[in-house]
């Protein structure tokens, strides 16, 4: 199985756990001689099936990014830091720049007056930077995800 499917096989296997779990709570309790819409017995069941089977799929999928060689420094999991710290500064910039975006709502001249604290243009400029190099490292992570096994 190549690495991307196994990705693949993991979010679907996350949604799984997730919408398991949620149908679980929304029958946990009901009204006396009532029957739930769903046994949450039978629900637990098999959101611990998923979950066993998530946690394999993982180490799995963990392994192989330890092992895979991205290029000649690093390894697939340094390189998924990476790609997280892009994000995270992207992210944060946008909102930054979002955040410092000055609207004037002002009625009287006695209201308080905003000004940005920081240069929204570049700010802008460096988020932009920042989602550029996530886009171009995310492509060719998901080429080699494409192109190498699952390691058992």
């Amino acid at each position: 199985m190549k690495l991307a499917e196994a990705l693949s096989i993991r979010a679907d296997l996350q949604r799984k756990v997730n919408q398991l779990k949620e149908r679980i709570l929304r029958n946990a309790k009901i009204q006396v001689d009532e029957k739930p819409a769903e046994d949450p017995n039978e629900l637990l069941l098999e959101l611990d099936q998923a979950s066993k089977e998530l946690v394999v799929l993982v180490k799995k999928i963990n392994k192989t990014n330890n092992i895979l060689t991205f290029d000649q420094n690093n390894t697939m999991a340094d390189i998924l830091a990476e790609r997280e710290q892009l994000a995270s500064l992207r992210d944060l910039y946008r909102e930054l720049a979002k955040q410092a975006t000055v609207s004037q709502d002002r009625y009287k001249k006695l209201e308080i007056k905003f000004m940005p604290a920081v240069d929204v243009k570049s700010v802008q400029k460096q988020a932009d930077d920042y989602a550029k190099q996530f886009r171009e490292l995310d492509v060719r992570i998901q080429a080699l995800n494409w192109t190498e096994n699952l390691i058992d």
